[in-house]
């Protein structure tokens, strides 16, 4: 509903007044206001992209109005989507840049602190979800292999154990020997592989925790100067 409202206030024939965009915004700002104190995947945050979305068009036909319940609202969700791991996020950044420069809301939110996270982004910070999903899945991987070869090597030792009470050929003990041997270096270069793919794992998670802190200081940061 709310990407209709958008379509139709940017196609011009709406014919809509200035008293009907403060309705509008005054509308939203109190539904939106409701998720401030919901849980953290309230429905209010997965709708906030479309609410950003309206907010952009209107400002570009009345960016007379006071923008500031708003901006720190959608500066709230935008950090909201980015801890739920939602690509999105970046959809409400990308509406906020979009406001006319003549929002004075915009000017309260610190241009300087959205061109790091505009820095971020063009380093790629939305790829770090995708990233940490993949070594996930290839740590989870590498230690179902480990567990396996734990077993087979224990079978092995099993055998070679009960080998030495029973006469056997001495062919089939050095065989024996080096499959274990084998299988050993192999558990080597898994235990090596899965610690590397650990702290990857670990600095990418770092790099998350690091932007998140930094969509928090945007937002404290608006505030500090709001007041």
């Amino acid at each position: 509903m709310l990407l209709e409202v958008s379509q139709i206030i940017r196609s011009g024939r709406a014919g809509v007044s200035t008293d009907d965009y403060r309705k509008i915004i005054s509308h939203l700002t109190g539904i939106y206001a409701k998720g401030l104190a919901e849980e953290m995947k309230c429905p209010f945050i997965i709708t906030s992209v479309d609410y950003a979305d309206v907010i952009e068009a209107i400002s570009q036909e009345y960016p007379a109005f006071d923008y500031r319940e708003v901006m720190g609202q959608l500066l709230y969700y935008m950090s909201q989507l980015f801890r739920n791991r939602k690509g999105s996020w970046m959809m409400v950044y990308e509406h906020l840049l979009s406001l006319p420069e003549s929002v004075d809301a915009l000017a309260l939110s610190n241009r300087k602190a959205f061109m790091e996270i505009q820095e971020w982004t063009e380093q790629g910070v939305d790829s770090l979800f995708q990233i940490c999903r993949d070594y996930k899945e290839m740590i989870g991987q590498a230690e179902h292999d480990l567990a396996g070869l734990e077993q087979r090597i224990a079978v092995q030792k099993d055998e070679m154990a009960t080998q030495k009470n029973r006469a056997v050929i001495a062919f089939d003990s050095l065989r024996k020997k080096r499959v274990l041997k084998a299988m050993l270096s192999q558990k080597a270069r898994l235990i090596e592989e899965l610690q590397s793919k650990q702290m990857i794992l670990e600095l990418v998670e770092d790099d998350i925790r690091e932007f998140e802190e930094k969509l928090v200081e945007l937002r404290r940061a608006y505030f500090i100067r709001l007041v």
